[in-house]
């Protein structure tokens, strides 16, 4: 973890969210479905507990679900699951989540980990539209393009007599059927992303029951065209990320002023156990419920409670002295006792 440590030492202004496979897990009880993991494995556990410590991270997902016994990870050696995956997140960040679970295995040994945030940052402004050149890549799209594309200027051809008038209707045409496009796409690779998760929950319950080679291929076929989705996805948002990044470069704006955040204070309280026994993330109400608890410790009850306290006192020679009017051979006393650097 010394790697990751001076890494995050270079972005430690920021807000983080820390995810992937720790190959280590916090609680030998909870994240373990046998009992071990001695030796170097208590060594590597106390360096990544050091580590949220020192970054003020939390483990969001045990934080959300503090007695589930989940596993992220599946040994067929070892015959055992633990939870090594893991997203660390600010302390500051934890009121911002609004979900965290545990995921269908689409890979081998290994469950995604689902985090949803609640990024508030005031009203959306509608951003300008861009088109999805990925669409230019299929010949099915192609052809669909050319086709409506032809359909509108049979229709519209002579209809007008400026040509600019024909295009700018012509691009609006277009921009709503590449939006049409879009959302089509995406809807149909949800449904089969949905579809896919269900019927690869129901195959390897079928697996663990009876190990066969038919529910085997067919579990392998099912999280290999999982995995395809996932992976498409992943590139579109890299893509996107790229293209924000360069588009705002060295320029002032949000982008660079999200770099240039204040650290988040280590000490910051991400949740506490309200008295019902439910979560509160709330910096309003983890500061309300803190003000009721220390009002109602130290409301007195008939009882004073500095009243058996012996406070220590100052005699009545000292009290005298103290009210002496200064002498000048004090003032002189004073002063010579002063350093050359002192004397006014």
């Amino acid at each position: 973890f010394a790697t990751l440590n001076s890494l995050l030492l270079e972005v430690q202004e920021l807000p983080l969210v820390v995810g992937g496979d720790f190959n280590q897990i916090i609680d030998p009880v909870l994240d373990r479905s046998k009992p071990g993991g001695g030796g170097r494995s208590h060594l590597d556990r106390e360096a990544l507990k050091s580590l949220m410590l020192e970054h003020g991270l939390s483990d969001i997902w045990r934080l959300l679900h503090p007695q589930a016994l989940e596993f992220t990870f599946r040994s067929g050696s070892h015959g055992t699951r633990t939870r090594i995956d893991m997203f660390l997140t600010s302390r500051a960040l934890v009121n911002s989540v609004h979900s965290c679970d545990i995921g269908v295995r689409a890979l081998l040994d290994h469950v995604p980990l689902d985090l949803v945030l609640d990024w508030v940052t005031g009203l959306k402004r509608r951003g300008r539209w861009k088109l999805n050149g990925s669409l230019l890549h299929s010949e099915q799209h192609q052809q669909e393009i050319r086709q409506v594309l032809q359909d509108f200027l049979d229709t519209n051809l002579g209809s007008v007599d400026s040509h600019g008038t024909l295009w700018e209707a012509g691009k609006a045409t277009m921009r709503g059927r590449f939006i049409a496009m879009s959302s089509r796409l995406r809807r149909e690779g949800n449904r089969r992303a949905m579809s896919l998760e269900r019927h690869i929950s129901e195959l390897e319950l079928r697996f663990d029951d009876s190990p066969q080679g038919d529910t085997l291929q067919n579990l392998m076929e099912a999280k290999f065209e999982l995995n395809t989705i996932y992976h498409k996805r992943a590139e579109d948002a890299l893509f996107h990320l790229k293209h924000t990044q360069y588009k705002s470069g060295d320029r002032a704006g949000k982008f660079l002023a999200a770099m240039v955040r204040q650290r988040e204070l280590g000490r910051m309280v991400s949740g506490i156990r309200a008295p019902s026994g439910s979560l509160v993330t709330d910096p309003k109400q983890i500061a309300g419920a803190f003000l009721k608890y220390y009002e109602t410790l130290y409301t007195s009850e008939g009882r004073d409670f500095l009243e058996d306290v012996t406070m220590p006192c100052i005699s009545q020679t000292q009290r005298d002295r103290l009210d002496a009017p200064i002498t000048e051979h004090k003032i002189w006393a004073a002063i010579q006792g002063m350093r050359a650097v002192e004397i006014p």
